[in-house]
C-alpha cells in the first residue's frame, strides 16, 4: 500500500489549447502525483479516492490520453460537454468503470467499435486544465469547475466535506463509490474529507483498499496546476496499495 500527494503547484493546460509536453509528439501535460511521505503531516489537505482508470483530458471535442492517443466514445457520451463547455475549456479527469475493473475499461477504450461498452464508463473530472486558471489555488479552480458544469447537471463524487462526517458512515458507505449512487456518466470527483492533525492517512488508505478502492489522492487546497510529476510533497500526493 502507498499514499500519494499532488504538488503545491499542480495542474496542466492552456487558454486555447492544452499544455503539451516538449518533444516530437504533442501530448497533454497532466499533473502527476508523487508518493506521500511517511510520517509527514498533511493537515488541511483534501482527501479523495484514487481511481484505477485511464487518465484522459477533455478539450476541443475529444478525449486524449497521457500519451496523446485519442479516445473515440459514441457521440452521446460527450454531447453535454461539447454543448455547454465550448472549445476553450480543458478538463483533467479519468475514464473509469468502477473499482477493480481497470482491465475491462482499458479493453473498451482500446476498441474503436465497442460503442456499447461505453455505457459502463464514467468520466470523473479532477481539475480544470486551463492555462488561464493554472495559477489559482485548487479550491478556486474547483469552484469554477462547479460553475461551468452546473448546466450539465453532473453528479458530485462525494457527499462529505470533512473527515468526521466521512468516517461516520464507515469506509464502505455509499460516499465511497459514485457508481452506486447515481447512473450518470459525467462525475465531478470531489474530495470526501479534509485531513486534520490527528488523521491517520495509513488507516484511511487501508480502509479504502479493503473496500475495493485503489487508494487515496491528497491535495493541497492552495496548490496550483503544474504539469509533470511532483518531486516531493509539493501539491498532490497519492496513497495506494
Amino acid at each position: 500500500m502507498s499514499i500519494s500527494a499532488l504538488p503545491s503547484s499542480s495542474s496542466v493546460v492552456a487558454a486555447l489549447a492544452p499544455v503539451v509536453c516538449s518533444g516530437a509528439s504533442s501530448r497533454p501535460a497532466f499533473t502527476l502525483c508523487s508518493k506521500a511521505i511517511k510520517g509527514q503531516t498533511y493537515e488541511g489537505w483534501l482527501c479523495a479516492e484514487k481511481l484505477d482508470g485511464v487518465r484522459a483530458m477533455w478539450g476541443r471535442g475529444r478525449f486524449q490520453s497521457r500519451y496523446g492517443l485519442a479516445f473515440r466514445p459514441p457521440p452521446w457520451f460527450s454531447a453535454a460537454l461539447e454543448r455547454h463547455l465550448g472549445p476553450n475549456i480543458f478538463l483533467d479527469g479519468e475514464l473509469w468503470m468502477g473499482r477493480q475493473t481497470f482491465s475491462e475499461a482499458a479493453g473498451i477504450l482500446r476498441r474503436q467499435r465497442c460503442q456499447q461498452g461505453w455505457a459502463k464508463v464514467q468520466y470523473h473530472i479532477y481539475d480544470l486544465a486551463s492555462e488561464e486558471t493554472a495559477h489559482l489555488p485548487y479550491t478556486e479552480r474547483f469552484e469554477i469547475l462547479k460553475h461551468l458544469l452546473r448546466p450539465i447537471g453532473v453528479r458530485e463524487g462525494s457527499d462529505s466535506t470533512n473527515l468526521a462526517s466521512a468516517m461516520a458512515g464507515g469506509l464502505d458507505g455509499p460516499w465511497m463509490d459514485p457508481l452506486h449512487r447515481e447512473d450518470r456518466h459525467i462525475v465531478l470527483h470531489e474530495p470526501f474529507c479534509t485531513l486534520d492533525a490527528d488523521s491517520d492517512i495509513t488507516s484511511i488508505c487501508e480502509g479504502m483498499v479493503k473496500a475495493g478502492g485503489e487508494g487515496l489522492i491528497l491535495r493541497d487546497p492552495q496548490g496550483k496546476y503544474h504539469p509533470g510529476k511532483a518531486k516531493s510533497r509539493d501539491s498532490q500526493s497519492e496513497a495506494t496499495r
